[in-house]
């Protein structure tokens, strides 16, 4: 990807972070300067998030210069400093844009391959974009594996959102990333997301069960939708012992490329919705 400016000036290595300030790590400059580079970082990381949403077909876009700016998320940006056009007065390019990566701490109410939700704040892949013509190339597992070692943090510890198949197909075969936990929110976690956590460096969630011992699964699972804003409860627990974790495939989706959920007929006779289709809610704690 080029711009109508030298890429070079702003990002000064293959691999630069890019927290809220929009100022890219490695940039220095003086008043009139930085605001220049803030306007084009901002530019940059909208046509990558438009770019993004476009290849993994959704309806929203997830990344931009604006959206950066109100959290605490960071990007990881990777660029060629030979592309771009050609600079006469030396023998570099402009520079050119190759792909993103946006990473940060999400709050989620996740399920375990028993059934058991935990409360937890993990390190999340919250965009992952390799431009059209530089896939295949081996760029998106430089990118990614630059970001692990940089955030200390093994892959099945990560919590993948809204991933698609394209980005499930890669974690299986980089990362070996083959089992799902199905979970009822947009997010996808694997095998392994729950051992050894302690060993993040600086990534520790505190896994904190929504439940207590003696509380039915059947409840616990309506309580942990509840808390995650989901309104359908899962009232089909597993058995004790047995795992709900299911192997990926390429004809298999999940988050939000995952099909419609069927509304829970048992969901419905709990928030007091009978055959009349009657809007009546159910309001715990009320008579």
């Amino acid at each position: 990807m080029e711009f109508n400016f030298n890429i070079n000036n702003y990002f000064k290595n293959e691999i630069t972070i890019v927290g809220s300030s929009l100022i890219p790590d490695g940039f220095t400059g003086d008043r009139r300067e930085i605001q220049e580079c803030i306007s084009r970082v901002s530019h940059v990381l909208s046509v990558l998030g438009e770019n993004s949403a476009k290849a993994q077909g959704l309806q929203k876009v997830i990344t931009s210069g604006e959206k950066l700016r109100n959290t605490d998320h960071v990007v990881y940006i990777l660029t060629d400093p030979q592309g771009g056009r050609s600079n006469f007065s030396t023998s570099r390019g402009t520079g050119s844009i190759l792909g993103m990566l946006k990473m940060g701490v999400k709050h989620l109410y996740v399920f375990d391959d028993v059934g058991n939700s935990h409360e937890v704040s993990p390190r999340c892949v919250l965009d992952f974009y390799i431009h059209e013509s530089k896939q295949r190339m081996g760029l998106g597992k430089k990118l990614f594996q630059y970001m692990l070692k940089e955030e200390k943090i093994e892959p099945h510890h990560l919590a993948i959102d809204k991933p698609s198949p394209k980005f499930l197909s890669f974690l299986r075969k980089h990362y070996g990333l083959n089992t799902v936990i199905p979970q009822m929110n947009n997010f996808v976690v694997f095998t392994g997301f729950f051992t050894n956590r302690e060993t993040g460096g600086g990534n520790t969630p505190n896994l904190k069960k929504v439940y207590a011992a003696g509380v039915s699964s059947s409840s616990a699972r309506y309580q942990s939708s509840r808390l995650s804003g989901y309104t359908t409860p899962i009232l089909a627990p597993q058995p004790q012992g047995s795992s709900s974790a299911i192997n990926i495939n390429q004809s298999m989706h999940f988050g939000r490329q995952a099909p419609h959920r069927p509304v829970s007929t048992v969901g419905l006779i709990l928030q007091h919705k009978g055959p009349s289709n009657s809007t009546q809610s159910f309001q715990p704690g009320r008579g």
